[in-house]
């Protein structure tokens, strides 16, 4: 549980379309862990891109350091199974804080698809604003339909580029016991994994 994305060791099946799409070309940048997974996972039916973090990214305020913001930049390629084409990418972010007296976390995710508008979402929390102590994160971020993805949305496409944006600050003023954190969250699932996005595909007729 907790942890960031990372620097990738990309994992396909042997099969070129095990599962309906594939992903390839994978880059990351900024602050990101080291030997991290991106992975195509089905569960139940239903298929996700999840990333499997190696080592710690998450962002923490304590007596020593005030302040810390951690961000992390992934692009990746997702390629169709022939005779199947793009429905929607559902996108979610899930995490946990924890605050101090007077501490302040932040979570920012932001995703895009080709040339679709993006989707995003930004979560604060505090005692001030009347956030708990501790708590989890479970935050629907959006959706982005293959109608919106104009070359990209006929069946088979390939290439179609996606970036995830990950930004995490946490804040806390001297004086202050306990510390402010804030992670993503690794164990919401039977593979575990932080879920990127759950992509839905649909037949071509």
């Amino acid at each position: 549980m907790k942890k960031f994305l990372a620097p990738l060791a990309l994992v396909l099946s042997a099969s070129a379309y095990a599962h309906p799409f594939t992903i390839s070309e994978p880059k990351v940048n900024d602050d990101c862990a080291q030997e991290s997974e991106i992975r195509v996972v089905e569960e139940n039916g239903e298929y996700y891109i999840k990333a499997f973090f190696d080592g710690s990214m998450n962002a923490i305020a304590d007596g020593d350091a005030k302040y810390q913001k951690r961000r992390c930049t992934l692009d990746f390629k997702l390629s169709v199974a022939p005779n199947y084409q793009i429905d929607v990418f559902d996108f979610a972010v899930d995490g946990v804080y924890n605050l101090s007296e007077n501490g302040i976390a932040r979570l920012t995710v932001s995703h895009r698809v080709a040339n679709a508008p993006s989707v995003r979402q930004t979560a604060f929390f505090s005692r001030a604003n009347g956030s708990a102590p501790a708590g989890d994160i479970s935050n629907f971020v959006g959706s982005i339909f293959g109608y919106q993805l104009q070359n990209y949305g006929s069946c088979g496409a390939s290439g179609i580029p996606l970036e995830t944006s990950v930004y995490a600050s946490a804040t806390q003023p001297s004086g202050d016991s306990g510390l402010t954190q804030i992670d993503l969250d690794q164990g919401v699932s039977s593979t575990q994994g932080y879920t990127i996005c759950k992509i839905k595909v649909k037949p071509c007729h």
